[in-house]
């Protein structure tokens, strides 16, 4: 027994020596389900007391039929309900206390517009109500367009969508705020030259009525571009403009639960070169609408030894875009930023003096970075995670990485393409730069590949990923003690 005793004790002793996290994680797993047809994209939209809800669907534009499940809390599927999309688009999908919001773009057959429409389902996943007509627009597909942006406030009452129309060529940002039942609570309309085009980035609204929209306007007379950030509160639009002297390039709007404010998140380059040299902060005085915004360039000796920049090696590469940008508890900032490249490969060959033509998608998601901010906005500390997938022609189904954000650290977990073993690694960031990489499942006979795109942490201590396991469907839910 005193034998045993020592060894346990030995064993802590070297866990705590090499420093490797002794936090425990339950699993659960839904029973396997072998899917029809081809690739049918999953995603979890959420979890309450009725169970978890998962939407289906086969086109990434949402523009094909959809369907809506329920799994109870075994992770059992004991509802499904089919959505038609008939001459319509999904623009947002969305679990709240009340019930499922649902809001889409329908073609209107009259006069050839299209309808914004809202609607309501039950956890019974039964409606709740009638299809509600929000307003008209006149773009095929808004999302992919950049002319139509929407979201829910944090406490998931209210609704904001903003459109871009034209009146006499002249760009009009339109916004429209909603409550629950679809009442318009207030419109601001906001006109800009003749001689800028608008596209909307990114849209957030805090839980005191202020809309903030992240934009890039267009000069049609000398090229040139713009990023602006607009601020709509009440009877108050507000535009604040970033220096003409930078171009930004992948950014974001996140919202700061701890003080209900917007901030803004960017990389940025200098407007004639190539490449990004740093992060733009900028954060929102909510009651004076103002935006203090800060530039912190790259570290010189780090940009080198991340050797990614195509052309210097002192700038990250632009095809870096944000993946999550995670506030912390000390005013700090975690960005994490992966690289995407999608390249198409044309082949052209003979068959009986035939020619013949053959193309393929390639999709490389290769690397990771991890960049802590201190509540200045100075670096603290920065990881580099080198994935290296790459597939063909199935849209990046199996790449990228599942996020899960603890008070004490953030998690990634991606499949390991680097020796092709069915296995999926979870990689552990601690808040003071500390790190751990470890197998999720160390399997022999079974092939496991999760689907990132697809996940949700659900709760402070709960994710949901969708996986293939054994080459059948199943939902994986990890329940962190």
């Amino acid at each position: 027994m005193q034998k045993y005793i020592q060894k346990i004790g030995f064993i802590i002793l070297i866990l705590w020596a090499c420093k490797i996290p002794l936090h425990a994680q339950e699993m659960q797993w839904s029973n396997p389900i072998r899917l029809k047809g081809g690739a049918i994209f999953p995603k979890v939209i959420g979890e309450n007391s009725s169970g978890v809800f998962l939407m289906r669907y086969r086109n990434r534009f949402y523009t094909k039929s959809i369907f809506l499940e329920r799994y109870n809390s075994d992770l059992n599927l004991d509802l499904s309900l089919y959505v038609d999309l008939k001459n319509a688009q999904i623009l947002k999908v969305q679990l709240t206390p009340k019930g499922i919001l649902i809001v889409k773009s329908k073609r209107n057959k009259t006069d050839k517009n299209y309808n914004i429409t809202g609607s309501w389902l039950s956890f019974d996943l039964k409606p709740m109500g009638e299809e509600v007509a929000l307003f008209t627009h006149n773009n095929k597909h808004p999302l992919s367009s950049n002319s139509i942006r929407l979201c829910m406030n944090d406490s998931l009452n209210q609704l904001v969508v903003s459109q871009i129309r034209l009146s006499n060529n002249i760009s009009i940002i339109a916004t429209y705020l909603f409550d629950q039942n679809f009442e318009l609570i207030q419109k601001k309309d906001y006109h800009f030259s003749h001689r800028h085009q608008i596209k909307i980035k990114d849209i957030l609204i805090n839980n005191r009525e202020t809309t903030t929209l992240y934009c890039r306007k267009s000069d049609q007379l000398d090229s040139k571009n713009q990023d602006i950030i607009m601020t709509i509160k009440k009877d108050t639009v507000l535009s604040y403009p970033f220096a003409d002297s930078i171009t930004i390039g992948s950014a974001s709007l996140i919202y700061n639960r701890l003080n209900d404010v917007a901030q803004f998140v960017g990389f940025y380059r200098p407007k004639t070169g190539i490449g990004y040299v740093g992060t733009v902060f900028s954060n929102l005085d909510s009651n004076q609408l103002l935006w203090d915004t800060k530039y912190r360039r790259f570290d010189p000796e780090w940009l080198k030894s991340l050797n990614t920049g195509f052309f210097s090696p002192n700038t990250i590469a632009e095809d870096f875009a944000l993946k999550a940008c995670v506030p912390q508890s000390d005013g700090g900032l975690l960005i994490i930023a992966e690289q995407k490249d999608i390249s198409t490969e044309s082949d052209i060959y003979i068959i009986n003096g035939i020619s013949q033509s053959t193309a393929k998608n390639i999709y490389k998601f290769n690397e990771i970075l991890s960049l802590s901010y201190d509540n200045e906005y100075y670096p603290q500390w920065r990881q580099r995670i080198t994935k290296n997938q790459i597939t063909i022609n199935d849209g990046g189904y199996f790449s990228s990485a599942a996020l899960f954000v603890n008070k004490k650290y953030t998690q990634l977990l991606y499949n390991d393409q680097f020796r092709n073993s069915g296995e999926v690694v979870q990689y552990t960031m601690y808040n003071t730069g500390q790190t751990n990489s470890q197998k999720l499942i160390k399997t022999e006979l079974d092939y496991l590949a999760i689907i990132p795109d697809g996940a949700m942490q659900v709760s402070s201590n709960k994710l949901i990923i969708p996986t293939y396991k054994n080459r059948k469907f199943s939902l994986l839910k990890l329940i962190y003690n």
